[in-house]
C-alpha cells in the first residue's frame, strides 16, 4: 500500500470534520435542546463521568458532520486517493467517531471539563477514528502514527484559526 498525506487526510476528513462540528453548532446556536451532558451529572469514585462539556448536542452534531462527510465521500468515489470503498461502508465510517473516552480519563485525573490537555486534546479523535475503523481498513503502525500526527498539526491550525476568528475561546 503506498500511501501519501493526501491519502491519509481524505480518509481521516470524517473524523476532523465530526471534532470540529460540535464547536460550530453551539456557536451558530443549532440544536440548543441537545445540550445536555451525555453523562446526565453521574459521578465515579468522586468524579464527573465525563463532565458538562460532553452533551448530546456535540455528539449528535459530531455523528451527523461525520456521515455528511463521508456520504459525500461515497457519491465522490472512486477518487485516486480512496483507501476505502466508501460505498460499502460510509454510513459506517461516519458513524465512528468520537472523544467521550478521552473525557472521563480526565476527568480521573482531575483536569476540569473543558480545560485543555495537551497533547492528548490534538491526537484523541484521531486515535479514536483509527481504532473505530481497524476492522474496515487497518493502515499498519507507521501509517497510523503518520495520520495521528498529521491530524494533530491540522488540528493544531484549524484550532488557532478557529481562535483568531472568535469562534473558540481556547487556543489549544
Amino acid at each position: 500500500m503506498h500511501l501519501i498525506p493526501l491519502d491519509l487526510l481524505y480518509l481521516m476528513l470524517p473524523a476532523g470534520v465530526a471534532n470540529m462540528a460540535p464547536v460550530i453548532v453551539r456557536k451558530l446556536g443549532l440544536l440548543k435542546f441537545l445540550d445536555k451532558p451525555i453523562d446526565f451529572g453521574m459521578m465515579f469514585r468522586g468524579k464527573p463521568l465525563l463532565g458538562s462539556h460532553k452533551t448530546w448536542r456535540g455528539l449528535v452534531s459530531g455523528i451527523i458532520a461525520g456521515i455528511i462527510i463521508t456520504g459525500a465521500q461515497a457519491l465522490l468515489a472512486p477518487m485516486p486517493f480512496d483507501l476505502v470503498d466508501y460505498g460499502s461502508v460510509w454510513l459506517v465510517l461516519g458513524v465512528l467517531m468520537g472523544d467521550a473516552f478521552k473525557s472521563f480519563l480526565k476527568r480521573r485525573i482531575g483536569v476540569p471539563s473543558g480545560s485543555p490537555w495537551l497533547p492528548y486534546d490534538q491526537i484523541d479523535f484521531g486515535v479514536g477514528a483509527l481504532v473505530f475503523i481497524s476492522p474496515i481498513i487497518w493502515l499498519g503502525w507507521p501509517y497510523s502514527v503518520f495520520a495521528v500526527a498529521l491530524l494533530a498539526v491540522c488540528h493544531i491550525l484549524i484550532v488557532r484559526i478557529g481562535f483568531w476568528l472568535h469562534l473558540r475561546n481556547e487556543r489549544w
